[in-house]
């Protein structure tokens, strides 16, 4: 009798971990004095917002989850925004990082002045968080100190000094950003790194690395939804990555019908972008000394543009033409119209510019985002200068 009574009460806590449980994050910040704060909950492709009364700077969110999720605390106090006049964008505060669990009490204690530093109790991943909080406090918020600085020398005019510290303020954000990547692969069972990978996933290019990420994953934290996430691009990448042969496509170009088949025995790179990507048109002068370099000995680009305004034809043909493009030019838009291929879909693109590299056997060899370096260095490997 006793056994079928733990049985039950086993296969009991085994149904509830598949329901929802209550969650609660408790927190005291000091001289927080705003009626309101607020929170973001990033459960995959959704996006939860909750908010909750701020009492003498005390405050509580209870919610139920299924899984361990990333939530982020958000203040919306004027005091800690800024506008950048020339542009018209605003700078937020930055937000406070959160880890929550089924079933676990979150307490998060902290100074206002010192926002988003703050202690945080509670659950594995909440410790890791809080040694890349106070391990780069002084980094963290001098990056702050540094945007907000640059965008008020933007406002008066004085543009010298504002790339000055804009300057400064990469250099703090280059740093912060290296150190919670080090804390995230130091960490790979974690749902640290599984969330810190599935931010990034966009700019990723190497399905290897993130098939060794997933591998690292624990049964438990495979089913979570970012690990889900990070398997999915796994998949998308791996079906146009390094080594496969390069997907059939054949769609209206600008000035004729582009067929990638007709272009075997040639290395061909695609080149995906947009007339509003900034760092694809400051890329195009390096990209036409290449261009220029090797297309009678064998090269050839083929570029593939995303538009994203009112009027993309003529957004792109505006681009094509101030930037003196030479090579072969598709608008992905009319592809999807005229043709019913979407290569931007195709090729599982995610951010701009990326650049796949074909050899003249048809095969990926190169996947990479805005540099030409590897590029150049694989035509002049290959490519006889004669």
């Amino acid at each position: 009798m006793m056994k079928k009574f733990i049985l039950l009460a086993y296969l009991s806590l085994a149904m509830l971990a598949l329901y929802a449980q209550p969650t609660t994050i408790s927190g005291t910040i000091k001289g927080y004095v705003q009626p309101k704060i607020y929170m973001t909950i990033l459960n995959g492709t959704k996006l939860l917002k909750d908010s909750a009364t701020v009492t003498d700077g005390h405050f509580e969110f209870t919610i139920d989850i299924k899984e361990p999720l990333v939530a982020r605390l958000i203040t919306r106090d004027p005091s800690k925004r800024i506008v950048d006049k020339t542009n018209g964008s605003t700078s937020f505060a930055p937000v406070i990082q959160v880890f929550i669990e089924p079933g676990i009490v979150i307490k998060i204690t902290g100074n206002y002045l010192d926002w988003p530093i703050v202690k945080l109790d509670g659950g594995s991943n909440n410790q890791l968080q809080n040694r890349y909080y106070h391990g780069n406090s002084v980094t963290l918020l001098a990056e702050e100190k540094a945007l907000k600085e640059s965008i008020v020398l933007k406002n008066a005019g004085d543009t010298i000094k504002s790339k000055r510290m804009d300057s400064i303020r990469l250099k703090y954000n280059i740093a912060n950003t290296n150190a919670y990547a080090k804390l995230a692969k130091e960490n790979p069972n974690s749902i640290l790194n599984a969330f810190y990978v599935y931010e990034i996933l966009p700019f990723i290019t190497d399905e290897l690395m993130l098939g060794k990420t997933v591998a690292a994953f624990s049964t438990t934290l495979k089913n979570s939804v970012y690990a889900l996430a990070i398997q999915k691009r796994y998949s998308e990448l791996s079906e146009s990555g390094i080594g496969t042969i390069v997907k059939n496509f054949r769609v209206n170009g600008k000035d004729s019908l582009i067929n990638i088949n007709a272009y075997r025995g040639k290395y061909v790179l695609l080149d995906f972008w947009g007339s509003w990507c900034v760092p694809c048109r400051e890329g195009n002068p390096k990209l036409k000394k290449l261009y220029a370099t090797y297309k009678d000995k064998g090269f050839e680009i083929i570029a593939i543009a995303l538009e994203r305004g009112k009027t993309p034809r003529q957004d792109w043909l505006n681009a094509i033409k101030d930037d003196g493009i030479p090579w072969i030019n598709i608008l992905n838009n009319e592809a999807i119209e005229k043709n019913g291929q979407d290569l931007i879909n195709l090729f599982a693109i995610k951010s701009y510019p990326t650049k796949i590299l074909i050899s003249p056997t048809g095969k990926v060899i190169l996947r990479t985002q805005g540099d030409n370096e590897e590029i150049e260095e694989i035509l002049k490997n290959n490519i006889p200068m004669r």
